[in-house]
């Protein structure tokens, strides 16, 4: 197990630094000139030189690179152009609502959607299976930002239960975080109901029925347990997502975390702070990624990694 990790942590350095330079050359091919944007409309040449040179944009893309990774190998992720901030202090004041935001969509999604799909698949090929796989195919087919859109409509602008944008108070966090779970739980459905139709046609199932075991029991201990694994890997990568920042979502309520950080930082070309939160989202997918890997050990026994 520790020969595994080491090789994992490894390799999840070599992930990051392959992330951090994609997205620094990515920024750096965008349209339009940073330097004259943050300077302002009415700039005069020497004053967009002096932001230039100020930021290190005048120097070459290696020496820029390289000047990047080294501040990033002392815990330094640069000053945001925007707010004059560190990023790691802006990152930290946004961090928690986009964690609230994740944990509740996370509870909302695990705890209906489960039991949806376990549902559907005892009940295959009935009206209620039908039924349920038909609504979940709605939710996937139905983009976050038309439904976000839908909800202010219906439940802030019309019956005005709820706040439309914001964070203020629990029930801002009511709409994006139903949003998502829509969203995510259709997926979750489809996934449970598929996995659990495969484990249910499985030997030891019949089995456990001819033992004379009551039916929940083989539900639930028997093919459950066993169809889990593509469940946690879907919820994994979800978790890792949301905790990213859901962008589209958050943009739309105007809800301040991490996607609505990160899309603000785009618009402005504020280099550090984009680079910042990608990074931060890489980081994020690695420990998900490495959690999942090892939660597959307590699911089913029989999984060992050498």
């Amino acid at each position: 197990m520790t020969k595994y990790l080491v090789k994992r942590l490894i390799g999840a350095a070599f992930t990051l630094l392959g992330v951090s330079l994609v997205v620094f050359l990515l920024l750096r091919m965008l349209p339009g000139d940073p330097a004259r944007l943050l300077a302002g409309l009415t700039a005069t040449p020497e004053e967009i030189e002096f932001t230039r040179a100020r930021l290190g944009l005048d120097d070459p893309l290696p020496v820029q690179f390289f000047s990047f990774l080294g501040d990033l190998a002392q815990g330094d992720f640069g000053t945001s152009t925007l707010s004059r901030q560190p990023v790691m202090k802006e990152i930290a004041v946004r961090l928690p609502y986009t964690a609230r935001l994740t944990l509740t969509t996370m509870v909302l999604t695990m705890s209906i959607g489960i039991p949806l799909g376990v549902l559907a698949a005892v009940r295959r090929n009935s009206r209620l299976d039908v039924f349920i796989s038909t609504v979940s195919l709605l939710g996937i087919s139905l983009p976050s930002y038309a439904l976000g859109i839908m909800f202010i409509v219906i439940f802030a602008v019309k019956l005005q239960w709820l706040p439309a944008a914001g964070a203020d108070g629990w029930q801002s966090l009511i709409l994006p975080s139903t949003t998502l779970t829509v969203i995510f739980l259709a997926i979750i459905v489809r996934i449970t109901r598929a996995s659990m139709v495969d484990a249910l046609s499985q030997d030891y199932v019949r089995t456990a029925h001819s033992k004379g075991l009551r039916p929940r029991k083989v539900i639930n201990t028997h093919a459950l347990r066993n169809a889990l694994i593509p469940v946690v890997t879907i919820l994994g990568l979800q978790f890792g997502g949301l905790m990213s920042g859901a962008v589209l979502t958050e943009t739309v309520f105007a809800y301040p975390g991490v996607g609505l950080l990160l899309t603000e930082s785009i618009f402005n070309r504020d280099f550090p702070m984009v680079q910042g939160v990608v990074l931060l989202v890489g980081f994020i997918f690695v420990v998900v990624n490495l959690g999942v890997d090892l939660l597959y050990t307590a699911i089913d026994p029989r999984i060992r990694y050498a």
